[in-house]
C-alpha cells in the first residue's frame, strides 16, 4: 500500500513559501482585501452609535433611533456580503495552494482560478455545515437532558457521561474530516467531484493523516502564541500613542466620532495590512500538506513533477 510521507507533507507549505513568496503574499492580500473594504461600513456604524454611547443618560429621539437602526441593518448587510466575498476569496486561496502542489506548471495568476473546482468546494462547505447542524441540533439537547437527569441522582456519573459524549463527538468529527480531507485536492487535480473515491483513498491511512493534522495543530499553537504577543504589543502602542490608557477608556470613547475614528482607523488599517503576509503564509502552511498527501497516494502523470 502506498504510504504518505508525513514529514514532507507538513513541510510542503513552508517549502511553498520559500519558492513562491510573492504568490503567497497575493493569497494573503486576496483574503484581507474584503475586510479592508468593510472599514467604511464600520466607520458609518461607529459614527452613528458612538454619540449615543457618549450621551447614554439621555433618551434618543425617534429620528435618532430610526437612523441608528437603519445604520445597523446596513452594517449587517455589509458584513454578510463581506463574509460571502471573504468565503469566496478563502476558497480560491485553498484551491490555489493545492494547485501549486499538484499542478505547479499552472502558475499564472498565482495559481488562482474561479471555476468548477471552486464552486464544488463552496457547495461542499455549505453541505457539510448543513449536515453537521442536522445531526448536532437534536443530538446535543438529548445529551444535555441525559446529563441533567443524571445530575439529580449522581453528579459524578453525569460528569463522566458528559465528558465521554463530548470526546465521542469530537472523535467522530475528526475521523470524518480525515476520511474526506483529500476530497478538495482531488477535485482540483481532475476537476471532478468524486465523493466515494475520496473515502476509499483515505481508507487505512487515517493514522498518517491524523499525524499531519497533529503536526499542523502544533504549528498553529506556536503561531497563536506569537500572534497574541504581537497583538498585545500593537495594542500597547495604540494606547500609548493615543494618549489614553485603560484608566481613561471612557474619555477615549467620549471623544467626537470624527476624532475617535481618525485615531483608530489608521491603526486598524495598518494592522490588517501587516497581517497580509501572515495570512498568506498560514494558508500555504495549513492547506498545502493535504495536496502533498494526496499526491503521495495518486502519482502525477508521466513527465509531470509536483512541488
Amino acid at each position: 500500500m502506498t504510504e504518505i510521507s508525513v514529514g514532507a507533507a507538513i513541510g510542503s507549505g513552508f517549502g511553498l513559501i520559500t519558492r513562491k513568496p510573492l504568490t503567497v503574499l497575493a493569497w494573503g492580500a486576496l483574503q484581507v482585501g474584503p475586510l479592508l473594504l468593510l472599514i467604511p461600513v464600520y466607520i458609518a456604524f461607529i459614527s452613528s452609535v458612538l454619540p449615543r454611547l457618549a450621551d447614554a443618560g439621555s433618551q434618543p429621539t425617534q429620528a435618532q433611533m430610526t437612523q441608528m437602526m437603519g445604520t445597523m441593518f446596513a452594517a449587517q448587510g455589509g458584513i454578510f456580503l463581506g463574509a460571502m466575498v471573504a468565503m469566496l476569496a478563502r476558497t480560491m486561496v485553498w484551491t490555489a495552494s493545492w494547485r501549486a502542489v499538484l499542478q505547479p506548471e499552472r502558475h499564472a495568476w498565482g495559481y488562482l482560478r474561479l471555476g468548477k473546482p471552486e464552486l464544488f468546494i463552496i457547495l461542499l462547505l455549505f453541505a457539510a455545515g448543513f449536515a453537521a447542524n442536522l445531526v448536532m441540533l437534536p443530538l446535543v439537547p438529548f445529551i444535555a437532558i441525559v446529563v441533567m437527569l443524571l445530575v439529580a441522582r449522581q453528579w459524578i456519573a453525569a460528569i463522566v457521561v458528559g465528558v465521554l459524549a463530548l470526546v465521542a463527538m469530537i472523535a467522530v468529527i475528526v475521523y470524518l474530516e480525515l476520511r474526506f480531507v483529500l476530497l478538495g485536492p482531488m477535485i482540483v487535480d481532475d476537476g471532478e467531484f468524486r465523493f466515494v473515491e475520496a473515502w476509499r483513498l483515505s481508507k487505512g491511512r487515517v493514522g498518517s493523516l491524523f499525524l499531519i493534522g497533529l503536526g499542523l495543530v502544533g504549528v498553529g499553537l506556536g503561531v497563536e502564541v506569537l500572534g497574541l504577543a504581537l497583538g498585545a504589543a500593537v495594542w500597547a502602542i495604540i494606547l500609548a500613542t493615543s494618549g489614553f490608557g485603560f484608566d481613561h477608556l471612557q474619555g477615549f470613547i467620549q471623544q467626537p466620532p470624527a476624532t475617535l475614528i481618525a485615531e483608530v482607523v489608521p491603526y486598524a488599517i495598518g494592522s490588517m495590512v501587516l497581517s497580509i503576509p501572515i495570512v498568506g503564509a498560514l494558508s500555504a502552511i495549513f492547506m498545502a500538506p493535504w495536496a502533498r498527501a494526496y499526491r503521495d497516494l495518486v502519482p502525477a502523470p508521466t513527465g509531470q513533477t509536483f512541488a
